[in-house]
């Protein structure tokens, strides 16, 4: 089936980005304002010595730094509607020139800040003042070491200009990278790209299911060194910004960064190899129910049960609607305006980016990007995404504008706690076995993707960056062998060459250690969500207070209000026992169709 264009989606399926910006005019508009203002950053160069000065200078890099966002998010959004439209990248590259300036005039404050000595620092967080500021300047104090001279803040500045690594990836990846079409059983072919792959995946037909693996997995294979190259670059540019801050290594920096201590990281990966035979149970157990001789990865995707509902997004959104009750009215109200305000953006198109994300700019509403398709576990990709939204509206009415933004290594948190709320009504509320098989199903997907596909992903981060940092070149062949050998014993799925180079489909590789924060945070989300669901007032009283804190706290600070201890093994266990329960309850269940499939089959028979 052939993708629509842009202008055949209706509109009360796009989301309205008017709220940021009205018009390709005024964005720049705006922007050749913003060059500007830009210029009277330097006014305070020399005189952050003087704390009204500081005061003055902190509030307008924040009112210039949210206009950078919110024009950003909007150039950003258009691009992610149609890569292909040259328009959306110029405005895209405009920007950037803008960040570029930004960043060279605003080089200076780190090293004014570091000359001017840790005594006077410390007394301004002790002015009643910076009561705002006081753990951002508390954090620059506890990392002196690591600030930047004002010419290397220049020289960085210069470097993004031409480091775009990420948005160069997705430009080929999403509209550039060739896969073939596809046959199904019958010999007709089919139009494929990256965003609709996963529904390829559902389809009844295995050839169908079959040719679209190796179809995606040989145009990646046909692209490797051009999509390694993308990658490897993008690491190196990251590694090298580390090194200037002198920073043992990336994972040094990110933790510090997240105030994480290197414990939990281990412990979080450690916990991960300990249960990591659930996944292989898994797969077994859908090898059972599916009644094939061997379990291919072509088959990962395919519902283990004949109920597959086409479920429309106004379906999902009376599904979430009756899910989210026991979260309260912040939950069902913003839902409402979600579809009234058109945060969503649904369907897929051509040119459209395969990327699932929400996107929120402090003081105004969210929007959210999706690739539709009317499956069961599209709920879930809903839930999760409006959890997002939520979070932000909640920190942003208790969080002035430099507080409201929640540790990079917890921002996963609300949005999974929410998913997780929503599987469990599907779950419970289902009106047949054969449905709640495969709200169990798209859940138990999630939860493998997010831990063991996360970890395992931060395994292959750090042993890629670890080596980068060594001085040793790395090629495509030497660590797609080392993703082929990750974890091989809690699998069954046959590899395949062909394959092996498909971790390299993964935009997520080129934001720090984010897949590691998914497998902490969903870690943390079975234990919110759990007792949320079951009525428990308090842990829901904790996890509002988590994101009322937003950014206000250092994150192990913020976790201890929310009565979580992640240098424990508490919640760990508590996690992994919901997810083994969770699992012996679908194999069982699924004994159980599989049983009543049978029978029904016999009695047609005779």
């Amino acid at each position: 089936m052939e993708l629509k264009s842009r202008n055949e989606i209706e509109e009360k399926y796009k989301f309205d980005l008017t709220k940021w910006c009205a018009s390709a005019d005024e964005y720049y508009e705006r922007l050749e304002k913003m060059h500007k203002q830009l210029s009277h950053l330097e006014f305070y160069k020399g005189k952050l010595g003087d704390p009204d000065k500081l005061f003055e200078y902190n509030k307008y890099f924040e009112s210039i730094y949210l206009e950078l966002e919110t024009l950003g998010c909007y150039a950003n959004a258009l691009f992610d509607i149609d890569s292909l439209n040259n328009e959306y990248t110029k405005m895209c590259n405009a920007l950037e020139k803008v960040e570029v300036e930004f960043g060279k005039k605003t080089g200076f404050y780190a090293e004014e800040l570091r000359n001017l000595g840790e005594n006077y620092l410390k007394d301004i967080v002790e002015n009643a003042k910076f009561v705002d500021y006081k753990l951002e300047i508390e954090k620059f104090i506890e990392n002196l070491h690591h600030t930047l001279s004002e010419r290397d803040e220049h020289m960085l500045s210069e470097m993004s200009s031409f480091t775009n690594f990420a948005s160069n990836f997705t430009v080929f990846l999403d509209g550039e990278m060739h896969i073939d079409k596809i046959a199904d059983c019958g010999g007709n072919l089919h139009e494929m790209q990256i965003s609709t792959y996963p529904s390829f995946l559902r389809k009844e037909d295995r050839v169908l299911r079959k040719n679209a693996f190796f179809a995606l997995s040989n145009a990646i294979k046909n692209s490797k060194n051009t999509l390694f190259a993308f990658i490897t670059n993008s690491m190196k540019r990251v590694d090298f910004i580390n090194r200037l801050k002198k920073y043992n290594s990336v994972l040094e920096s990110e933790l510090n960064e997240n105030d994480l201590p290197q414990e939990v990281f281990d412990k979080v990966l450690s916990k991960a190899k300990q249960y990591g035979y659930l996944k292989k149970e898994y797969q077994i157990a859908a090898k059972n129910i599916l009644g094939v001789d061997e379990l291919m990865p072509w088959d990962m995707g395919l519902p283990l049960t004949k109920y597959n509902p086409d479920v429309t997004f106004e379906d999902a959104k009376g599904k979430l609607a009756e899910a989210i009750k026991c979260l309260g009215n912040t939950y069902t109200d913003a839902l409402e305006k979600a579809f009234a305000e058109r945060w969503c953006d649904i369907y897929p198109s051509k040119g459209k980016s395969s990327a699932i994300y929400c996107s929120a700019i402090y003081g105004t509403t969210p929007i959210m990007h999706f690739n539709w398709e009317n499956s069961a576990d599209d709920i879930l990709t809903f839930a999760h995404e409006f959890g997002h939204s939520v979070q932000a509206l909640i920190t942003d009415a208790k969080q002035p504008y430099n507080l409201s933004e929640m540790p990079w290594c917890l921002v996963e948190v609300p949005s999974l706690t929410v998913e997780t709320i929503t599987y469990l009504y599907l779950v419970n509320n289902a009106q047949s076995d054969d449905e709640k098989l495969l709200h169990m199903q798209n859940y138990l997907k999630t939860l493998r993707a997010n831990i063991f596909s996360g970890s395992a992903d931060a395994e292959l981060e750090r042993y890629m960056r670890t080596n980068l940092r060594e001085g040793k070149i790395l090629d495509v062949e030497t660590v797609s062998d080392f993703v082929q050998n990750l974890d091989k014993e809690n699998t069954i799925l046959p590899k395949f060459d062909e394959a092996k180079y498909n971790w390299m489909s993964d935009g997520h590789i080129f934001s720090t250690y984010y897949n590691y924060n998914y497998t902490l945070d969903m870690l943390i989300a079975c234990y919110f969500a759990q007792k949320i669901y079951a009525g428990d007032e308090k842990i829901l009283n904790d996890f509002i207070t988590l994101m009322e804190n937003g950014g206000s706290k250092k994150t192990m600070d913020l976790l201890s209000d929310s009565g979580i201890d992640l240098l424990s093994d508490k919640i760990y266990d508590e996690a992994f026992a919901f997810f083994e329960n969770t699992l012996n309850d679908f194999v069982a269940l699924s004994e159980r169709v599989k049983e009543n499939n049978a029978a029904s089959k016999t009695q047609v028979n005779k």
